[in-house]
């Protein structure tokens, strides 16, 4: 069975040719898009940050995207 970690490098790790946002190239690319847009994946990320969380009331993030 593949670990989260696995399932996510695997979802997101993209290989072909690059052209980054500095202008450089690159031959891999790690889109964390891809996992965003799988929400069962995107659920299993979450319940894994879970635990890294200090004890709070209320929880807030930016929007994806």
């Amino acid at each position: 069975m593949e670990t989260l970690g696995q399932v996510v490098h695997r979802t997101c790790h993209l290989t072909g040719t690059f052209t980054l946002r500095s202008g450089q190239v690159s031959s891999e690319y790690f889109d964390k898009y891809l996992f965003e847009h799988d929400p069962a994946l995107l659920r299993r990320v979450a319940e894994a940050m879970v635990a890294l969380l200090p004890p709070c009331d209320v929880l807030a993030g930016m929007e994806m995207g």
